[in-house]
């Protein structure tokens, strides 16, 4: 027989009436001390157990979540060395605690078990102790009522506190979602600047690579022109060749920056003055701005962070929380299971009520069918009287007529008028007496009517019935007696006893012992009757006990349904204050999104090729033309002052060396130095 579930009583076919009683547990007794003192050490227990358990999963965790930073994290060791010896030494610390966390997880599994184990024992022990103690009075109330009370409102709780964990996780699930889009979205973004660090850093590199090569080259250059002059003549032509180039190269630039200077000539200086005069006046007010915003910027990220861990926390203590509800819904899935099969057990015990009653209708049947037969016999015992008075009528007639013709010659009427007035007034009683007779049994015909009759109305029936015609049969017998001897003596005539006994032998044969044919039958019906009400009382029982554990069932499937609807309610508010929190999270983020877009606008527009553009936007739209300046003017600066630097050290050179005059004035063909160059407008 499968256990019923804890609360719930099981279903027995045994009636009410019959079953043991059993002893009530005091309230302030020692036993419900032991008790309570027990199931307080198993819930200890199983608090510890579950805390246990739960520390061991955050380890997991933990550790995953290590082992993926690690797969990310694998191209950096040859570049960082530590961070693989500070991943390894973590992990060798996770693993080392989940080692001695699943040793306390399997002390504590021990400890449990060892306490219930404990607990049922002393259940056992009570309920001998209290059984043994029982009062003789029929107690109804079971020992374990009390017990299961107490079970039921740990079982409330408990699912109360899971529901609060359900929120509690759902709600921490939820922010850990978003804080994984957030981290996808951040960490997208991260790489993107890398990529664009790394382009920039190859460009700058590239450009400072050429930039030293032509230094290389140039001073690879001077060097062979500052060398001593020899004798040789090849070395001469090519120092020429070489100054000739620079010449040329000088001749070059020289017509360029007269380009430059007419178009300088051509523009106004004193707008740009303004224009860099207001620049300069803002960028102080712009240098404000980027450390207010840099203020800010740290402030939003100390709040992300606080707000991270705090949703960390929260993640954390929510997926307890729902694996607890887990671990609680497993528990009530059993229980329907439990329920389920006590609800099969109760359709089996219904079948068999089912058979019991089909059996009864039939034992009811064939009962119908003894009381048919029980009424033809009374029939034929009614008609049996009839005939006795027909016979003893006829016997009458001819006693009296015997008694006419004997009395003529030999008797005087005085002698037999006495004794036939008693005779006469004997049948007259028998025939009153059988009026009634017949009046009870057309009674007992019409109360036996549709269905059985009843065994104590039966019995009577009977016995009244067997005493009256017994009695009547012996009177009758009594009486013929005495006739005959009467008659005997006063006629002597040997044919009035001879009809007499041929009479009395009639009666007899008609009426052959009425009791012996009737008690058989009437022990049958009764045994029939005893095990019937047996059945209808056992059936009762079952009936009776069956309804009580629906009514039973049924209470407990309503509160569950009302537990589980007042958690859909939750579910649903939660659900809310969930939406809620996300909307209020994205609006926030939006904002922190706004903050960095428009300070990366303002740090990008802080940049001295945003201020050079500003520079040439104002001078197109004052006077558009070919000016293009920025960082080709400033290029252009530097090439023109290396390159005089350069035309100084061949100048210097070429006066050293024996060269005509004609090559020198070429150098400067207006009679000055080179110092023009350098303008002060630049």
């Amino acid at each position: 027989m499968i256990p019923a579930p804890r609360g719930l009583p099981t279903a027995s076919t045994t009636p009410v009436s019959s079953r043991p009683s059993s002893p009530k547990l005091a309230a302030g007794s020692s036993h419900h001390a032991k008790i309570t003192q027990a199931l307080q050490s198993i819930y200890h227990r199983n608090k510890e157990h579950v805390t246990i358990q739960l520390r061991r999963e955050v380890v997991e965790t933990r550790v995953k979540e290590r082992e993926n930073v690690r797969r990310a994290s694998q191209h950096k060791y040859a570049e960082f060395p530590s961070l693989r010896e500070t991943h390894r030494r973590s992990e060798k610390k996770d693993q080392e605690d989940l080692a001695v966390l699943r040793k306390e997880e399997e002390g504590a599994h021990a400890r449990s078990v060892e306490s219930s184990e404990h607990l049922a024992s002393l259940i056992l022990q009570v309920y001998s102790d209290l059984q043994q103690e029982k009062d003789k009075r029929a107690v109804t109330t079971t020992s374990t009522s009390s017990l299961v009370d107490r079970l039921d409102n740990l079982e409330k709780q408990h699912q109360e506190d899971v529901k609060e964990l359900k929120k509690g996780l759902a709600f921490e699930t939820a922010q850990r979602k978003a804080l994984d889009i957030e981290n996808k979205s951040l960490k997208a973004k991260l790489s993107k600047l890398e990529e664009e660090v790394e382009k920039k850093h190859t460009s700058t590199s590239s450009a400072l690579t050429e930039q030293a090569d032509s230094i290389k080259r140039l001073i690879q250059a001077q060097l062979k022109t500052t060398s001593a002059p020899t004798p040789n003549a090849a070395a001469q032509d090519k120092q020429a060749s070489d100054i000739n180039q620079c010449i040329d190269d000088i001749v070059k630039l020289r017509d360029i920056l007269g380009r430059h200077d007419k178009h300088l000539g051509e523009l106004d200086t004193e707008i740009i003055t303004e224009a860099c005069s207001g620049f300069v006046t803002r960028l102080p007010r712009l240098e404000k701005e980027c450390d207010n915003l840099k203020v800010q910027q740290q402030a939003a990220q100390t709040l992300r962070d606080s707000e991270q861990d705090k949703l960390a926390a929260d993640l954390k203590s929510l997926r307890s929380r729902l694996e607890k509800l887990e671990s609680d819904a497993k528990q009530h899935d059993e229980q329907l299971q439990t329920l389920q099969l006590s609800s099969a057990q109760h359709a089996t015990c219904t079948t068999t009520l089912e058979s019991s009653w089909e059996q009864l209708q039939a034992d009811i049947a064939q009962l119908k069918v003894d009381s048919v037969v029980h009424l033809s016999r009374t029939a034929i015992l009614e008609s049996a009287p009839k005939e006795l008075a027909e016979q003893v009528d006829a016997m009458q007639q001819q006693l009296s007529q015997q008694r006419a013709e004997a009395q003529k010659p030999i008797l005087q009427p005085q002698q037999t008028l006495p004794d036939a007035q008693q005779f006469t007034a004997s049948v007259n009683e028998i025939k009153s007496s059988m009026d009634a007779l017949q009046k009870q049994v057309d009674k007992l015909g019409s109360t036996i009517g549709d269905t059985f009759v009843k065994k104590a109305t039966h019995e009577k029936i009977n016995k009244n019935f067997l005493t009256m015609v017994g009695g009547w049969i012996d009177e009758i017998r009594k009486r013929l007696i005495v006739l005959e001897t009467g008659n005997a003596s006063n006629d002597g005539c040997p044919r009035d006893s001879t009809r007499t006994r041929q009479g009395s032998e009639k009666v007899e044969a008609a009426v052959p012992s009425p009791r012996q044919t009737a008690d058989p039958v009437i022990k049958k019906l009764s045994d029939q009757v005893d095990m019937n009400e047996k059945s209808l009382k056992a059936v009762r029982g079952t009936i009776d006990s069956i309804i009580e554990t629906e009514k039973i069932h049924m209470e407990r499937i309503q509160d569950l349904e009302e537990q589980r609807a007042k958690a859909d309610k939750r579910m649903d508010g939660f659900e809310q204050g969930l939406g809620n929190v996300q909307s209020k999270m994205e609006k926030r983020m939006e904002v922190v999104d706004q903050q960095y877009l428009s300070l990366d606008s303002q740090m990008n527009n802080l940049t001295t090729e945003g201020l050079y553009s500003a520079i040439i936007s104002h001078l197109d739209k004052e006077q558009p033309g070919e000016a293009q300046l920025g960082q080709k003017v400033q290029t252009i600066i530097k090439q023109m002052s290396e390159h005089e630097h350069r035309l100084i050290k061949v100048e210097k050179s070429s006066r050293l060396s024996e060269e005509p005059a004609r090559k020198r004035q070429k150098l400067s063909p207006n009679g000055h130095e080179l110092a023009y160059l350098t303008n002060g407008n630049y």
